[in-house]
């Protein structure tokens, strides 16, 4: 436990603050209205609900959404650190391995068994492979 609290201490939070905000814009981009948005509501049937959510609530989910984004860059960059990596392409694959080894695995099974759509699937998973990659590029850019 030492050693994981030696690379947290040592993080360039600056890099984590840059690539947790480049995959929030990434996200951002990814579920917006022109982009897969409308394609995400309609196969995770929600309909028009998210019109709905608006005020302290939607001020929660956006809150969250910021600190867990914020979570997954400390753990980017520690693994990258870990992994003695640098540069933008190592990051970029080191975030293409983690979402494909990680995110996508596990949200896949987690999709059988709620029954929800291949499209559902689809979108969510390859919006966490483009966070990702985006976010380890930012991180190996500051390498």
């Amino acid at each position: 436990m030492d050693i994981l609290m030696d690379y947290l201490g040592e993080l360039n939070w600056w890099a984590v603050i840059a690539a947790a905000a480049a995959g929030y814009a990434t996200c951002g981009v990814w579920y917006s209205q022109s982009v897969f948005g409308k394609a995400w509501m309609k196969a995770a049937g929600l309909g028009g609900k998210t019109k709905n959510v608006k005020g302290d609530k939607f001020t929660v989910i956006m809150l969250i959404s910021a600190i867990t984004i914020v979570i997954t860059a400390a753990a980017l960059a520690v693994l990258f650190d870990v992994l003695r990596l640098s540069g933008v392409m190592d990051g970029a694959t080191l975030g293409l391995l983690v979402a494909g080894g990680f995110l996508v695995t596990n949200n896949g099974m987690h999709k059988l068994y709620e029954m929800r759509p291949y499209m559902h699937f689809s979108i969510t998973a390859l919006g966490d492979v483009a966070s990702l990659v985006v976010m380890g590029a930012v991180l190996g850019f500051f390498k």
